[in-house]
């Protein structure tokens, strides 16, 4: 995904594709009646740990 987004042609359905996955994953959850995610604590122990 970061390889990704460093070139210009970022589609919507990519991003669906990978907030999708990251969900699934468990790394983000949706905050409810809004288009807004967050990290979970699995999601701030993977993102410490990749720095």
């Amino acid at each position: 995904m970061t390889g990704l987004l460093a070139s210009t042609a970022y589609s919507t359905g990519q991003m669906t594709y990978d907030l999708r996955c990251l969900r699934l994953n468990g790394l983000i959850r949706r905050l409810p009646r809004s288009n807004r995610y967050v990290l979970t604590n699995d999601g701030v122990r993977m993102a410490y740990h990749l720095r």
